[in-house]
C-alpha cells in the first residue's frame, strides 16, 4: 500500500495471526505492502515466527505464489558500543541499547582515573540509540570547556543499576 491507504480489513485470526484485506479502485502499479511490528517492553526471551502472505490477488486473479518472512527478535540488553569514529577528533558518538527505562549517564575518564566529562542523558526509554541522532554526543571537551588533549580515554555508560566501560581514543 501506498501514501495514507489504510488497510479495509485487519482483524485478528487467532493468536499470532492477523488478516489484512485491501482493496483500491485505482490502478495499484507497483503496490507493496508494508508491515511494521513493535516489540512489547517485556521481551525477556528471544521470539521466533513468520509472515506469510496467500490468496495474493490482482484483479481477480492469484498474483503471487504464497510466501514466507522468517524472523527473530532478540529483547533489548544494556550494552555500550564503540564510538565512532575511533580515533575522533573533535568529536564522537557513543551508541548504546538499555534493556529498560532508565536514568542515563555518561563519564568520560582520563587514563589517570580522573573525571574530565559528565553527560547527563536523563530519562530514557528501553530501546536502541546507536543512530547520530540518537547516541550519545561528546565533543571532546572537559566539564570546564576546554579541549582534551590526544591519547586514550574510558567512557563509562550508566543506567540504572548497570553499568560498562570502553576505551576511545582521542587524535590530533
Amino acid at each position: 500500500m501506498r501514501g495514507d491507504a489504510k488497510p479495509a480489513i485487519a482483524h485478528r485470526e487467532a493468536p499470532g495471526q492477523v488478516a489484512v484485506a485491501f482493496a483500491s479502485g485505482q490502478a495499484l502499479s507497483g503496490a507493496s505492502l508494508e508491515v511494521t511490528f513493535e516489540t512489547s517492553a517485556g521481551l525477556r526471551e528471544s521470539v521466533s515466527g513468520s509472515v506469510r502472505a496467500s490468496r495474493v490477488r490482482y484483479d481477480g486473479m492469484p498474483a503471487a505464489d504464497p510466501f514466507a518472512f522468517s524472523f527473530r527478535v532478540e529483547p533489548y540488553r544494556f550494552r555500550l558500543m564503540a564510538n565512532y569514529p575511533n580515533p575522533f577528533n573533535p568529536e564522537t558518538w557513543i551508541p548504546f541499547e538499555l534493556a529498560e527505562d532508565s536514568d542515563v549517564t555518561v563519564r568520560v575518564y582520563g587514563m589517570d582515573g580522573g573525571l574530565v566529562r559528565t553527560l547527563e542523558l536523563g530519562r530514557l526509554r528501553i530501546g536502541e540509540y546507536h543512530a547520530r541522532d540518537s547516541a550519545a554526543y561528546w565533543n571532546g571537551r572537559n566539564d570546564l570547556g576546554e579541549a582534551v588533549a590526544s591519547g586514550v580515554y574510558v567512557v563509562e555508560l550508566v543506567a540504572g543499576e548497570s553499568r560498562e566501560t570502553r576505551r576511545l581514543v582521542v587524535g590530533k
